[in-house]
């Protein structure tokens, strides 16, 4: 968990630092945006968010105890790799358009 928001905070910075050589700040709410919205929908996709419970059912009927915990360790831990992209563009959207 630690590594995987280290990861993202590696991320974001470098979204900020290339932000920071173009001189366009509007690249920090694009590239934050597409890195939070990228671990939003993979993390989705392995939980199998975004289908019936007949499909989960179906697909999971054959899956062990195990690998239902490494599924869901692995999705979580993408979300904590989107994380400091959330937080940062959520900062840079309200100051940018409320302040």
């Amino acid at each position: 968990m630690k590594k995987s928001l280290l990861i993202g905070a590696v991320l974001s910075v470098i979204v900020m630092i290339v932000a920071g050589i173009k001189q366009d700040m509007q690249l920090i709410l694009i590239g934050s945006g597409w890195i939070a919205l990228g671990a939003i929908v993979l993390s989705g996709i392995l939980l199998g968010a975004f289908i019936s419970g007949d499909q989960i059912r179906a697909n999971t009927a054959g899956e062990s105890r195990e690998d239902r915990r490494e599924r869901v360790k692995m999705s979580i831990n993408i979300v904590f790799v989107g994380l400091p992209s959330i937080v940062i563009f959520i900062i840079y959207f309200v100051i940018y358009n409320y302040v």
